[in-house]
């Protein structure tokens, strides 16, 4: 306010009204990417430290809630980190980590055997093939056998094929030729 007075007492005034507010939302540091993780779960990321900056507020308050789904098959789930920073005038911004957890590594097959050339009918008996997955514990695995004939009657090739599927759809197989 600023005020006049003359000698022979007149008045007059003005006034001026600054209004400071704080409408500006505080800045999140340090929130990480998404990212992709296998189904064992040993290549999700810790939770980071996450700071916030303001233009106003030099002590902004930072949240972190986490939470987690499961996916449509063994061993998926997507975590979803959110962080949330508010200054002391109610401004807020977030911040969020998606982590999907999941399968896209095939089944690996053991103890499919060589290609092998043999006399006559001394065919070997089809092997026990089993599968091994990181992330489904029962993988099926399914044997076919398919036989080519030859120049002659007693000449013939057998494809032995294992396949197997995991429960993500992810599937692998091998072949043996004798």
């Amino acid at each position: 306010t600023w005020s006049a007075v003359d000698d022979c007492d007149n008045a007059t005034s003005a006034s001026q009204t600054i209004m400071v507010e704080d409408t500006t939302a505080p800045v999140l540091v340090g929130v990480p990417a998404d990212v992709t993780a296998d189904c064992d779960g040993n290549d999700v990321p810790p939770v980071a430290t996450v700071t916030a900056t303001d233009n106003c507020d030099a002590n902004v308050t930072v949240t972190f809630s986490e939470s987690e789904v499961a996916g449509g098959c063994a061993g998926s789930f997507v975590i979803t980190r959110v962080w949330t920073a508010t200054d002391n005038c109610g401004n807020t911004t977030t911040g969020v980590q998606t982590i999907s957890v999941g399968d896209a590594t095939p089944p690996l097959l053991v103890g499919v055997p060589s290609g092998v050339t043999v006399e006559c009918y001394a065919v070997p008996a089809p092997a026990t093939v089993t599968a091994e997955d990181a992330c489904d514990d029962d993988v099926d695995v399914v044997f076919s056998e398919q036989i080519i004939p030859g120049t002659c009657p007693d000449a013939f090739t057998i494809i032995r094929t294992w396949s197997a599927v995991d429960d993500c759809d992810n599937a692998t197989s091998a072949s043996q030729t004798i």
